[in-house]
């Protein structure tokens, strides 16, 4: 960051590639430390929740704007329409928006260009919150491993990410007294949804 702000002179442009490439592995390598230690917290019973009643709309709205620029900058569409009443849990308001923008995240990243990522609140004796994505799916026979640490879809795209954001996720939501998971969209239409379901408040 350095170089690139206050670098003596101008710099060519494979000098600028190779400080943006740099750039890139050292923010995976930032995700990667950080998700291990949240893995190893939640696992050793060492990471904090601070649980209040919490507005799940005002969370996925949060949530949404966190990711808005990346979703731009992938040239996808994050669309949802806002509940007229609010919705409760009880939760942490910071560790359910870690959930949703990485759920969004994941949507975005595995997107077509000019493609399209719903999200829906359901509200009922559980509340559901669905992630709708019209990428290239998960196989039927990863969806139950999907969750576990160090697991993704096999990708030779280059759109992997650590294999620990979905187990962070799963122990979150668990946390919470919750289930999280995911399933295909209806016959012959390409993509996944991501789901999560939580008590509501008494």
């Amino acid at each position: 960051g350095l170089l690139e702000v206050e670098g003596d002179g101008p710099m060519s442009k494979a000098g600028k590639e190779g400080l943006e490439l740099a750039e890139m592995n050292i923010d995976r390598v930032v995700h990667l430390v950080n998700d291990i230690l949240d893995i190893e917290k939640l696992e050793s019973g060492m990471l904090t929740f601070q649980i209040e009643a919490v507005d799940l709309n005002a969370v996925i709205v949060r949530s949404i704007e966190s990711v808005t620029g990346f979703a731009k900058q992938q040239g996808v569409t994050i669309s949802y329409d806002q509940c007229q009443e609010k919705i409760e849990i009880m939760g942490d308001h910071e560790r359910l928006t870690q959930v949703i923008v990485n759920l969004l995240s994941n949507a975005v990243k595995f997107s077509e260009r000019n493609g399209l990522v719903r999200v829906l609140l359901i509200p009922g004796e559980e509340i559901a919150v669905e992630i709708i994505d019209h990428g290239r799916g998960v196989p039927e026979n990863q969806r139950a491993s999907i969750f576990e640490r160090f697991r993704q879809v096999e990708s030779s795209d280059g759109r992997g990410g650590t294999g620990l954001g979905l187990a962070i996720c799963r122990a979150l939501i668990e946390e919470h007294g919750g289930t999280i998971g995911v399933s295909a969209l209806d016959k012959d239409v390409r993509g996944s949804k991501f789901w999560f379901k939580l008590p509501k408040r008494q």
